[in-house]
């Protein structure tokens, strides 16, 4: 149902991206690439450790996903801890997240994509001197197409994030491996980004420049203050804790540190 909904939006605005050919072919690779090296690297996960567990009972799987037992805990479901996803801070980030990332970029891909002159009868009260300053709109009246591309190529790579993180999610990929995923493409979408925030060989307009910053500083922040220090420790934790390890002890009072209680 609604879930369905949600998660074919990322497949049809990618596809709708590479239709208009706003998307450029090594943009394509490194997510083939990428795929692929996770579709590996799950195989390899899921390939028993020679001459481990040969008796065909207990085999011993390279990193597996599950603990022995085979039932799914929370925190391997919610390596962040329901605490932290269900927080007001991390709601807000997320839909900031979701607007800078994603909403806004298409809008102003979609005016970058409409000709002028369509923007100059749509907009009559503004001389056209101002909206090429501030909507970075092409002289000639045609489209801006060189600056709907440096925008499409970072809303193309969080569609495909989306999309694969639900895939790895579906078919219980480790987390070590699972959490690769937004960091790999949070990391080559701040190249993009950056391209995007400074060139000067393009016209975004006033609009699209201060969009291209504050997607630079988000995505930014996003790797280095939440990602890196934050989720790749929370989901390597919980990896430990609830699959590789038998039994832990934590020292009193480090629960919340450890991830466990937020």
């Amino acid at each position: 149902g609604g879930a369905g909904i949600v998660n074919g939006i990322p497949t049809f605005i990618a596809l709708s991206l590479l239709a208009f050919g706003l998307i450029q072919p090594v943009q394509i690779f490194f997510v083939l690439f990428l795929s692929g090296y996770v579709t590996l690297l799950n195989a390899w996960s899921k390939s028993p450790i020679p001459g481990k567990g040969g008796d065909g009972e207990n085999i011993i799987l390279s990193m597996p996903s599950l603990p022995p037992q085979g039932h799914v805990p929370s925190l391997i479901s919610n390596p962040l801890g329901f605490m932290l996803t269900n927080s007001a801070t991390y709601k807000i980030w997320l839909r900031t997240g979701a607007i800078v990332g994603l909403v806004a970029p298409l809008l102003a891909i979609a005016s970058y994509m409409v000709p002028q002159s369509l923007l100059v009868k749509a907009l009559p009260f503004m001389p056209e001197g101002s909206l090429m300053r501030i909507f970075g709109i092409a002289a000639g009246g045609g489209n801006n197409i060189v600056a709907a591309k440096a925008c499409a190529g970072p809303v193309f790579l969080i569609c495909c994030q989306a999309i694969s993180e639900g895939i790895s999610r579906r078919v219980m990929v480790p987390l070590p491996l699972r959490i690769l995923i937004p960091v790999a493409y949070n990391t080559v979408r701040l190249g993009l980004i950056w391209s995007w925030a400074l060139s000067t060989t393009m016209s975004l307009g006033y609009v699209g420049r201060a969009l291209a910053v504050a997607n630079l500083v988000y995505w930014a922040t996003n790797l280095f203050g939440f990602l890196l220090p934050t989720a790749v420790v929370r989901y390597m934790r919980a990896h430990f804790f609830c699959v590789e390890a038998e039994e832990v002890t934590l020292r009193e009072g480090r629960e919340s540190a450890a991830g466990l209680m937020s």
